[in-house]
């Protein structure tokens, strides 16, 4: 397992998904860093239609799913479990405290907290991938 606490993910200027305005986040890699959206991104954030961040999954698969924002952090199973009974590709507005389940382009089960939302073009998360 591994977890990133605090992990923020900046956008450039622009506006739209797929725009420099977007920016992708490989969660099968070791170190979780955010880059302009690229092969292997398995969220990208960004704005979409309307002034909110937004995560879509790349790979248009209904992958990721919203969980309750009470209760205890989920486990493995349980985000898994998450993501094939309720799985979209986006996220809808993202806002502190929202909880969502993802699974990666190379199967792993990933959570992931927002902590923050302080700007159209900032996102301050903790994420927990699983091996």
């Amino acid at each position: 397992m591994r977890i990133a606490s605090g992990f923020a993910i900046g956008m450039g200027p622009g506006r739209g998904l797929g725009s420099s305005d977007t920016h992708s986040v490989d969660l099968d890699s070791t170190s979780l860093v955010a880059q302009p959206s690229g092969k292997g991104s398995d969220a990208l954030f960004g704005t979409d239609v309307g002034p909110v961040v937004t995560l879509v999954v790349p790979r248009g698969e209904r992958a990721e799913a919203i969980i309750s924002p009470d209760g205890p952090e989920p486990t493995r199973d349980q985000c898994t479990e998450s993501v094939t009974n309720r799985g979209s590709h986006t996220s809808g507005e993202l806002s502190q405290g929202m909880r969502l389940c993802l699974v990666t382009d190379e199967g792993r089960t990933a959570y992931l907290r927002i902590t923050s939302v302080p700007t159209l073009k900032t996102v301050t998360l903790e994420v927990t991938v699983w091996e």
